[in-house]
């Protein structure tokens, strides 16, 4: 039986590994597994493919398999793979893979309500998943060319975004920064 003392304290640490994991200088890695480039064997959940299997009615999309051979096919064709050379064991654990990265893909979806008025926004998004909305959002760059921005011309692209919306600089503008550099080298005498 667990004391109270011992349920107070596991619940103390949790709470510290929590707020340990909103204050961390790191990306959550379930964001950084929903936008790496799948490995070798890897199913990938795209869009288009929710896309197709929505048009097919695939059960698939809701955790469960497809109920003749003919649906598993062509649901597995969405995903560009071919199952007529593979075994009822290798099918079995396609069908596995194919609910797992469905699944992986639809955890991702987060509730979302707007912010009170002067309210910081709530931590654990990490930084670059908010950039990489606003510019296929706000800018309209295409993700192939999102993907190919240096992090320095996204984040500029931004500022200069929101300076066009009418923001004010929170911190040192570009201006003085520039200044600021020059003056911390400068050469001793």
């Amino acid at each position: 039986m667990i004391t109270a003392e011992q349920e107070t304290a596991e619940l103390q640490a949790l709470s510290e590994e929590i707020a340990t994991h909103e204050q961390s200088r790191w990306q959550p890695a379930c964001i950084a597994r929903a936008f790496a480039t799948p490995g070798d064997g890897e199913v990938a959940f795209t869009m288009q493919a929710w896309i197709d299997l929505e048009r097919m009615r695939s059960p698939l999309l809701h955790g469960e398999m497809p109920e003749t051979a003919e649906e598993f096919a062509a649901a597995a064709a969405v995903f560009d793979l071919d199952i007529s050379d593979l075994d009822a064991e290798e099918i079995a654990d396609l069908g596995q893979a194919l609910r797992r990265a469905i699944a992986e893909g639809f955890a991702m979806g987060l509730p979302m309500t707007p912010a009170e008025e002067g309210q910081p926004a709530a931590p654990g998004f990490g930084d670059w998943l908010p950039t990489w909305t606003a510019l296929l959002v706000e800018c309209h760059i295409a993700p192939s060319e999102a993907r190919r921005m240096k992090v320095g011309e996204a984040l500029a692209t931004l500022a200069g975004l929101r300076r066009l919306q009418g923001w004010q600089v929170a911190g040192v503008p570009y201006a003085l920064r520039d200044l600021e550099k020059a003056e911390t080298h400068q050469p001793s005498e």
